[in-house]
């Protein structure tokens, strides 16, 4: 749906190459399950919020029930009325 997938990759990379670069400074390991463990949970954390947006949305403006029309509709006389809204969905999209 979106290019959420690569642009997760690269902060994914980012922090994973930060934990790496910390942990062999200090002499650990870096394989260690902890270490990982910490990473997958920053990930995640980091992660799922925008990936459980997209999946509603896209769940949202596929459905053709007449409910999930109705929703689409309003949701988008909202967010073409609601400045804040519009700057905020801009805001997340764009990093």
């Amino acid at each position: 749906v979106t290019a959420h997938g690569f642009n997760f990759g690269l902060l994914s990379v980012q922090a994973l190459a930060g934990k790496l670069r910390a942990a062999h400074a200090a002499g650990a390991d870096i394989a260690a399950p902890a270490l990982l463990g910490r990473y997958e949970r920053q990930h995640r954390l980091a992660t799922r919020p925008l990936y459980e947006a997209t999946r509603v949305i896209a769940r949202l403006y596929t459905a053709e029930s007449p409910p999930a029309r109705l929703l689409r509709e309003a949701a988008l006389r909202v967010g073409e009325r609601v400045q804040p809204f519009k700057r905020m969905v801009a805001a997340s999209l764009t990093g």
